[in-house]
């Protein structure tokens, strides 16, 4: 009689336990999806031509290039090499289209701040319309996209005016001004890009909307006159909105 009540409770202490270590095993399960999910949201591999502009000539990457977001910083595998990022965006050869290598703070055509624009996001389009998906989408219509440092993409035609010279660029242009002693302008499309040290007038963008930008000082000024500073963080800034 005795053994057949340990049997019983032995077999009660069972199922009890049954449902605890069924749930344990099901957050686990859940716990290493999202892990993974995550570790591939924070890498991105593109097999495909890429080319950006560092100097005049553009450097190309046929097979394409691997990159990874760290804590501090995004590091990029061109295959022979990793090194972290400086912001310039790669272009997908023969395609209107390019991706982000760093966050990036969208400045509206009214010169209001639209929000963040995030790592591997890519942008596709031409003109002053432009589509980007960063795994939802979305929508930019003209303005620019400025890292918080050197690099200004462009989205819609502007006038460069440097060194006393002026330089016209289309929508998808980039501007780079490290740290206000010298410029690359790349023209979206051009075979080469244009690098030259700056002199003491320093560099402006004139964009089409009437903002005006001081690329050595990151201020730019509103059609009225209006003057600001450009944020130097754009991870602070929530996402741009997907509608």
């Amino acid at each position: 009689m005795k053994l057949s009540l340990n049997l019983s409770e032995l077999k009660k202490r069972r199922r009890e336990l049954i449902l605890p270590i069924a749930l344990m095993a099901g957050l686990l399960v859940i716990l290493f999806v999202v892990v993974q999910l995550l570790g591939r949201a924070e890498r991105v591999t593109i097999n495909e031509p890429l080319y950006q502009y560092v100097f005049e000539q553009a450097d190309s990457y046929p097979d394409g290039v691997a990159m990874k977001k760290t804590e501090d910083t995004v590091m990029i595998d061109y295959g022979h090499q990793t090194t972290e990022t400086n912001g310039y965006p790669f272009y997908y050869r023969g395609q209107d289209k390019l991706i982000l290598t760093d966050d990036f703070l969208y400045l509206m055509q009214t010169g209001d701040f639209g929000g963040r624009v995030q790592y591997f996001t890519t942008i596709s389009g031409s003109g002053t319309s432009y589509l980007l998906d960063d795994g939802e989408s979305g929508k930019l219509t003209g303005g620019m996209l400025h890292d918080g440092s050197d690099v200004y993409i462009f989205l819609e035609d502007t006038e460069i005016e440097y060194n006393g010279l002026t330089k016209e660029i289309s929508g998808f242009s980039y501007v780079v001004c490290f740290q206000g002693e010298s410029i690359l302008i790349w023209n979206y499309g051009d075979a080469e890009a244009t690098y030259a040290e700056l002199d003491e007038s320093g560099a402006m963008a004139y964009m089409e909307n009437g903002i005006d930008v001081d690329l050595v000082n990151d201020i730019y000024y509103k059609p009225n006159g209006t003057k600001y500073l450009l944020f130097n963080d754009p991870a602070i800034f929530d996402p741009v909105s997907a509608e």
